[in-house]
């Protein structure tokens, strides 16, 4: 008998060693190298004195290395963020530090020199340095040159010249370069003088604005020579660079006015194209002013003053006024250069036709286009006529079957397009007496304006009534059954204290079905007297004790808000034939939570755990 129980004892430790071994999750770590790490640098050269950023890579076989320590030096120059030849940080979620370093000075003017950078990487598990060289060259602004534009202009205008500060190493561009500038006429505006000093910025050039203020009075082109002295802080080289412009003298002799169509219709827009020019071509920031004593250019108002532009353009459009009767407009055209006398006026004749528009386009909206009695509606028009311009100052009419206006009080309103076209109301529907189901209610809009051809429109937005709440009032008949009875329940829906045919009414039970849909939910609608009856069939249930079993019902209908669930009760009796294995207290039989328990891995171990304890007390004993 000892044997016999020493073998229980074996199998179950054997069993619970093997289910230990299911849930055993092996766990194992990397080492996080950083072998792969690199230095990078934008080119492999550049400029003495110069400004770069440099970049570390912290990567190895298991990708990029966040966190990584990067300890950076450098046999010259220095690390902006120390001022001295070293740099320390960490990395980044890429696995990247960048460092800002400025290359020393070379000590002569042709020989380059070298400068090592060496990184120390460290993340937790490994360490690795990686080192990378760099040329520095002395700075020569070989490459530099400077541009005017425009090249060739009028007396009084103005040039754009610009200087770059280039050597012919990579990358050329040259920092912080002083620029001695000097021109033999004309004068440099940021200093109001004939001579500037200014700096190169980050990208190695400066822009100066040169003004052609002569001090002689010219009748013939004059070429102006403009001096650029470059030179660097602390260098010996230097450089300069010439740039001419050619200055003509200032008149606007040649200039016209023009107009796209000198026959319209009243209310129509034409194209009005004032052009500066002069003896040597199209002239710049000449003062045109445009009259036209009617009708109306871009700026709302029948005259505009406005500077052309580099190619003597200046372009607006006018618009005619809308006429009953044919009309002659004449547009007066002064240029006038504003330094100067210079003055020369221009006229250009229109014929308005009278013409009858249309209002087309008409952008009628709702906010809502269904809407619950007591809900105020805002309604938006835009209107525009044939030639898509706003109609602005129309007579717009609004008028409603029912509800009021506000502003007005009444089912009609009146109001005035803005200069855009548009016009807004807000209409308010709380006195509407609107149907179950709701109603629509068409809504009517005229506008009126001389000139133009009487429009209507419609809108029309749905209204329903003030929003009830179902009520349910639920009876079943019998209360309580012996199973395979059934049992008819009855619903009454109400609104108000009104019985409301047409609503859903579903019907939801815990077991059996409904001999309406041979389901546990039913679905019905009420009669004319807010019934609706459903017969709940118990045969197919299994009941073992006597059960009370719970319905839950709600109603619904378009337009109402859905009843709250309510709840009902049955009780159910087993059938007195009907033998089975009687539930526990919670209804389950001891198998069935046997089997529940066995479902999880924990539950088997302790099963397990337990078993073999009593074995082993019984093997004792």
């Amino acid at each position: 008998m000892k044997i016999k129980t020493l073998n229980y004892r074996s199998t179950i430790f054997f069993v619970s060693l093997c289910l230990s071994l299911l849930i055993y999750v092996p766990i194992s770590t990397q080492a996080i190298d950083v072998s792969g790490s690199e230095i990078l640098l934008p080119a492999d050269d550049t400029l003495a004195l110069q400004e770069i950023s440099i970049t570390v890579w912290a990567n190895g076989t298991s990708g990029n290395v966040n966190g990584a320590s990067v300890n950076i030096s450098c046999t010259s120059g220095y690390f902006s963020a120390t001022a001295d030849l070293w740099d320390v940080d960490t990395t980044d979620s890429n696995g990247l530090v960048s460092f800002d370093w400025y290359a020393p000075d070379t000590p002569t003017e042709v020989s380059p020199i070298n400068v090592t950078f060496s990184a120390d990487i460290t993340s937790d598990t490994d360490n690795f340095v990686v080192e990378k060289n760099i040329t520095i060259h002395p700075i020569d602004f070989s490459t530099s040159f400077m541009y005017a534009n425009p090249s060739e202009l009028y007396e009084l205008h103005n040039a754009s010249v610009t200087i770059y500060a280039n050597s012919s190493i990579f990358p050329n561009r040259i920092e912080d370069v002083t620029v001695d500038l000097i021109c033999d006429e004309g004068i440099f505006l940021d200093s109001g003088t004939a001579t500037t000093s200014v700096t190169t910025n980050y990208w190695g050039w400066v822009n100066v604005i040169w003004q052609s203020n002569l001090s002689i009075i010219i009748s013939n082109p004059l070429t102006v020579n403009l001096t650029a002295d470059l030179s660097y802080t602390g260098k010996i080289v230097s450089t300069s660079l010439n740039e001419e412009i050619v200055v003509n003298p200032m008149d606007i002799n040649s200039s016209t006015l023009e107009v796209s169509d000198t026959t319209v219709g009243g209310g129509y827009p034409v194209t009005v194209t004032a052009r500066a020019v002069g003896d040597y071509g199209p002239v710049s920031s000449v003062e045109v002013f445009l009259d036209a004593l009617d009708g109306e250019f871009t700026n709302g108002e029948t005259n505009i003053t406005a500077l052309t532009d580099s190619n003597g353009y200046f372009v607006t459009t006018w618009t005619s006024p809308e006429v009953g009767s044919p009309l002659e407009i004449v547009i007066t055209s002064i240029f006038s250069f504003p330094t100067t006398i210079l003055l020369k006026e221009l006229n250009v004749t229109i014929d308005v036709l009278a013409f009858s528009h249309n209002f087309t386009n008409i952008l009628l909206n709702a906010n809502a286009t269904t809407a619950t009695v007591g809900e105020h509606i805002l309604l938006s028009m835009e209107t525009f006529n044939e030639i898509g311009q706003p109609v602005a100052y129309a007579n717009a009419t609004f008028t409603a079957p029912a509800g009021t206006f506000i502003g007005s009080g009444t089912d009609t309103i009146e109001l005035i397009t803005d200069a855009a076209g548009s016009v807004s109301v807000v209409w308010d529907t709380s006195d509407i007496s609107a149907p179950i189901g709701g109603f629509d209610y068409h809504i009517d809009l005229s506008l009126i304006k001389e000139y133009y051809n009487t429009n209507t429109s419609v809108i029309t937005v749905h209204v329903n009534p003030d929003v009830l709440t179902l009520e349910t009032a639920s009876s079943a008949d019998p209360l309580s059954i012996i199973k395979g009875a059934n049992v008819t329940i009855t619903v009454h829906v109400t609104a108000n204290g009104l019985d409301i045919e047409g609503a859903t009414v579903q019907i939801l039970a815990q077991a059996g079905v409904f001999e309406y849909s041979s389901t546990e939910i039913a679905s019905k609608n009420t009669d004319a007297s807010g019934i609706v009856t459903f017969t709940w069939i118990t045969s197919s249930m299994t009941v073992t004790v006597e059960r009370d079993f719970e319905f839950s019902i709600q109603a619904s209908l378009p337009g109402y808000t859905d009843s709250d669930v309510e709840y009902i009760s049955i009780t159910v009796e087993p059938d007195e034939t009907q033998t089975t294995d009687p539930p526990d207290g919670d209804g389950l039989t001891t198998g069935e939570k046997l089997g529940i328990l066995l479902g999880a891995v924990g539950g088997v171990l302790l099963i397990g755990t337990i078993v073999y304890m009593v074995l082993k007390k019984k093997a004792v004993n």
